[in-house]
Formats: C-alpha cells, structure tokens, sequence
C-alpha cells in the first residue's frame, strides 16, 4: 500500500513538472537595430539635412535679390496704398555650425468652435523690413527700391492652417485662390499695405 502511495506521488510529481515545463515563461527582450533600419534612418537624416539648407539657401537667395524689383509689379500704380515686398526671416548659424531654422508659429482654431487649437507652424515668417515696390503718384519721401521697416503683418489661421497674412497681395494676373508660401515663387511675399504701417525710411538706396 506504501507502495502505491509512493508511486502515485511520484506520477503527480512528474505530471505537474510536465505543466510548468510547457508554461509560457518571461522573455528577454533586446533592442537591436536592423540594418535595413540604420540604413534608413540615416538616409532620413540627410534628406531632412539637405531640406533645411535648401531651404536656408532658398531665404538666402529671397533677401537678396529681393531689391531686383520685378517690372510685374513695379509698373503697377497704386491709388492710396503702397505695394511692398516683405524679407524674410533666415536661419541662424552658431559658430560651430549648428544651423538653427526660424520657425514662427501661430495658434490654430479647433475645428466646429472658436476655441484655440495646437501650435503651427507660419509659412509666411517675414521679418519687418521691406523694399517698396510701387508708390502712389503724389508719394513723395518713398520710392520704388526704398528699404522701409513696417509693422509685420499678422497671419491669417483658418482652422488648423495659414492660409495668407494681412494685407496679402498678389498681381491681378495671379488666379490661384491662396497666395504662394514657397519664396521660389515670383509672387510670394507681397503685400498692399496702408501708409500709417510704415514705421521708418531705413535708406534710400535703389
């Protein structure tokens, strides 16, 4: 009878041995990037890299060239206001060469309710200055080519994007509903702005 006892013991011994041995039990975990991910993120990097100094290269451009007033719109003749092209903000490089990008950015509105939504960013981020363009006709201390500091023009947010700025303005041969946010594009930057927003002649060089 010990016997049995002995050997029933011994079987649930084994049997339950046998339930532990198939449980699962807690895996080790190691965070290894593939090589297809390396590759992939690095490729990243540089794409972001040689965007942001295209872009940096493309403000560089805008500002100075910005006095080349195009005949487009510096033949226009403006009845009481002023036709200016705004400069714009460029990035700043630290002298270890770290390029910091300047970035504005305005409040959204949510969606359905005039209530303030997330941080976005500004495509239209001009600096104060300004070239005139084109003058009224009894302007008489302002001409095409004066560099004048102004009142930046606010952006204009309609829901979760910005869609123009204050006093915006495009040529009459320009059909598109928005106005460019790419400073590649010849009409970007413009604006028809009242007198009373100009604060300062900075010179008057053409």
């Amino acid at each position: 009878m010990e016997i049995m006892k002995s050997n029933q013991k011994l079987k649930e011994s084994t049997l339950q041995d046998f339930i532990e041995s198939k449980k699962d039990k807690p895996k080790q975990f190691a965070f290894v990037t593939s090589k297809e991910e390396a590759t992939y993120n690095w490729s990243e990097r540089e794409n972001i890299l040689k965007n942001l100094n295209d872009e940096v290269k493309e403000k560089q451009v805008y500002n100075e060239s910005i006095r080349e007033l195009d005949p487009m719109y510096a033949n226009l003749k403006p009845t009481d206001s002023y036709v200016l092209r705004l400069y714009v903000k460029e990035a700043l490089q630290t002298e270890s060469g770290l390029i910091i990008k300047s970035e504005e950015r305005v409040q959204s509105v949510r969606q359905g309710s005039h209530t303030p939504g997330e941080l976005i960013a500004n495509p239209y981020d001009f600096d104060s200055l300004a070239v005139v363009v084109a003058c009224p006709s009894y302007e008489q201390n302002l001409k095409p080519g004066t560099l004048v500091q102004v009142i930046r023009p606010k952006a204009e947010v309609l829901g979760q994007e910005v869609v123009g700025y204050e006093y915006g303005y495009a040529h009459p041969s320009y059909r598109l509903g928005q106005l460019p946010k790419s400073c590649r594009d010849r009409h970007f930057g413009y604006c028809l702005m009242p007198y009373n927003r100009i604060k300062v002649i900075v010179d008057e060089q053409v």
